[in-house]
């Protein structure tokens, strides 16, 4: 928003005519009360009041009753929300005067939430009796949770915390009105974070807050809020702090206070520069490391975490400017995250909720960067710059409800149930036969979303192993495939023992248990077809997207792969079952990236299992399994707008092509809805469209 006129037309507080002569405005619309009476006023003398800024006061009248929590602002609670809310600053005629523009640094350009006339929507309008026309100077910033309702204090506290920074800041970059980033971080924890839970978002305090975090949250929210440019803005703002902000730590001493240092020596301050604040280092506790290094260690933490977000950010976008900058990002974000070393030790039992939080916040941003790498595997067919071997001696994840608890009582109470287990034994339970077993603790909900990556990773690492075969593909030997499918079978009893499972994107626990469904079917179809590097998603070129699947082998049939098909068809029914436009319309703020990505892959493989149907190879005749699945899909499409001509049989080639291109139409159709957040699904989706008339005329 440029100005302040600007945000109040965007108030949701709309009055009828009637609603303002009889309630704000009536001191000005009716004439002057004289000893306790109405008395006639002449239309001379009213104008003269109006002259006299009486109109203006009401509209500052108007700001302050937003501003306050009256009985008549909870009527408007159903739709009225804090973000909405316009807080209060003091009337600028009470004020010592400033500058209409405060440049801060040559880069950074500090708007005045402050203009004339509306735009001075001042603090509750003092009595106008001369009496009382006092002000008292405003109170110092108090510390508040970054995503309630950002004050005019509050984003000045951001500007003065840039001012830092001045030197790197893109010229010229301004900062967000108040407004613009209360909607971006409320955008964010709506969208973003719900996918990807690692920020504790009851503790985190805007004054505790590293700004190019801020920043990075801001630019994920614009991009929610479908405001593009504003978010590569922030983009590139948050990146450049980012840099910055490392190298002065890599070039600076971690500070000690002498007490620290005359006990431990030199070693402890190695250590700890080392394992950061909530690591494994040899006779440190928690309460040792929260010393004077604890603001240096939680500066890299949430440096990391903002880069995490910059990396997702600059993956799912289709910004030039920010796509290149994917993978260097991934690659800094992996030094950061080894020098704090892959470890965590228990969280000791007598720290403050407030403690815990950054404690669990650090092991989710570690694990979370863990998955990330994976999506990148996963689309740019690349190792991954983490393995889970070296994630062993990390803890899992705990519980959603222990890490959304809204109060230090509600977390104590939700914490009593925490097991502490370590990744290495999880992971290693998935291989055995007759596990989980009902004696073990169940996983939380992330920690299910963090075992399908890492057995994705393990199927990805033993395709890359093997020697291809004489047309170039690499087949897994048998054992290994019953050995995956094993775990993947156990995977499927773990989450259905986690108490906050759902198919539901809408959960209350949130969408991360749906989420892991989706890597589960792309886990069954990496096992069963090497179709990895034929997608060719990182030009983000649909032709060249659609030619790259049409010139990819014919998928060999066997028993295996038409489980992965099965997998592939249960997907498809899922937006058939909810209605294909419905879905269109809903999905781009309820799915996640990662079912784009399933998505993509369940499509090419239905599309080259029909393809290798109508194309058979020898005398291999299609079997009864195949012929049912065949009908399945056929019966699928009817209730779609592509269904299979019923003269057209769908056993004879042009059947089954017609049939592969119309399983392509309906995904295409889903990835093509009206609004995106994230460009790469329309690039799926109108690769897919390519890829369908390809498939029937080629």
């Amino acid at each position: 928003m440029e100005n302040t006129q600007h945000e109040l037309r965007a108030s949701p507080l709309d009055a009828s005519p009637t609603d303002v002569q009889d309630g704000i405005f009536a001191d000005v619309l009716q004439p002057a009360v004289n000893d306790g009476q109405r008395q006639p006023e002449s239309p001379g003398h009213f104008e003269m009041r109006l002259n006299q800024g009486f109109f203006n006061h009401s509209f500052e009248d108007l700001a302050a009753l937003m501003d306050t929590n009256t009985p008549l602002l909870d009527d408007f609670d159903s739709f009225l929300s804090p973000s909405h809310i316009i807080p209060v600053i003091p009337p600028p005629q009470l004020t010592d005067p400033e500058p209409p523009l405060a440049l801060l640094s040559p880069g950074i350009v500090a708007r005045p939430e402050t203009g004339e006339t509306i735009s001075r929507l001042g603090s509750r309008l003092p009595s106008l009796q001369p009496q009382e026309m006092t002000w008292r100077a405003p109170e110092p910033v108090r510390t508040c949770k970054l995503f309630e309702s950002i004050s005019s204090e509050t984003r000045q506290l951001f500007i003065t915390k840039m001012r830092q920074f001045s030197a790197v800041v893109p010229k010229p970059f301004e900062m967000p009105s108040r407004l613009a980033l209360s909607r971006y971080l409320k955008a964010y924890l709506n969208g973003f974070h719900e996918h990807l839970p690692f920020l504790h978002v009851p503790t985190l305090s805007s004054d505790a807050c590293c700004i190019e975090l801020l920043l990075a949250i801001a630019s994920v929210g614009a991009q929610y809020c479908l405001e593009s440019e504003k978010a590569v803005q922030l983009f590139e703002t948050s990146h450049a702090i980012a840099k910055e902000r490392i190298q002065r730590l890599d070039d600076s001493t971690l500070p000690l206070g002498p007490k620290v240092h005359d006990r431990r020596g030199s070693d402890f301050a190695h250590s700890l520069r080392r394992y950061g604040s909530f690591m494994e280092v040899p006779g440190l506790t928690l309460r040792d490391s929260l010393s004077e290094s604890q603001e240096t260690l939680e500066s890299r933490v949430q440096t990391a975490q903002a880069l995490l977000l910059l990396m997702a950010e600059a993956t799912w976008s289709n910004h030039r400017r920010t796509l290149r900058q994917a993978l260097a990002i991934q690659s800094t974000l992996a030094s950061l995250i080894r020098d704090d070393v892959l470890k965590a030790m228990p969280a000791p039992h007598d720290v403050s909720w407030e403690e815990w939080g950054k404690y669990e916040s650090t092991k989710r941003t570690k694990w979370i960067v863990f998955c990330f790498f994976n999506l990148h595997t996963i689309v740019h067919n690349i190792p991954s710059l983490i393995s889970s071997s070296e994630m062993d001696a990390m803890l899992m994840p705990c519980h959603s409800a222990t890490f959304r608890a809204t109060c230090e009582a509600k977390w104590r109470d939700s914490k009593v149930e925490e097991t502490d287990t370590y990744f290495k034994e999880a992971f290693g339970r998935l291989f055995k036969e007759g596990t989980p077993r009902q004696d073990f603790a169940p996983n939380s909900t992330l920690g299910n979303y963090v075992l399908i990556h890492a057995l994705i990773q393990h199927i990805y690492l033993v395709r890359q192993v093997l020697h291809p075969c004489d047309d170039g593909s690499a087949v897994i030997l048998e054992n290994d495939i019953t050995l995956i499918e094993l775990a993947l079978r156990n995977w499927k009893s773990a989450w259905k023992q986690t108490p906050d499972s759902s198919l539901d994107s809408s959960n209350p626990a949130g969408p991360v248990s749906f989420n892991s469904t989706a890597l589960l079917r792309l886990a069954y179809i990496r096992l069963n077809a090497d179709i990895g590097p034929g997608r060719a998603l990182h030009t983000r070129d649909p032709a060249q997207i659609a030619n790259a699947f049409l010139e990819a082998q014919i998928i060999k049939r066997t028993p295996g792969l038409l489980r992965a098909v099965l997998h592939a068809a249960h997907a498809l029914s899922i937006p058939i079952r909810i209605g294909v436009h419905v879905v269109a319309q809903t999905q781009t703020f309820r799915w996640s990236i990662q079912h784009s990505l399933a998505t993509l892959e369940c499509a090419f493989l239905l599309s080259k299992w029909l393809e290798a149907l109508s194309s058979p190879v020898g005398d291999q005749p299609i079997s009864s399994s195949e012929h049912r699945m065949l009908k399945l899909v056929r019966t699928m499409l009817e209730e779609t707008d592509y269904a299979v001509p019923s003269i057209l049989a769908v056993e004879s080639r042009r059947g089954m092509r017609l049939l592969a291109a119309n399983v392509l139409r309906v995904w295409a159709s889903v990835f093509n809805g009206p609004t995106q957040v994230w460009a790469i699904v329309n690039i799926i989706g109108s690769s897919l469209a390519l890829c369908a008339n390809l498939v029937e005329h080629g």
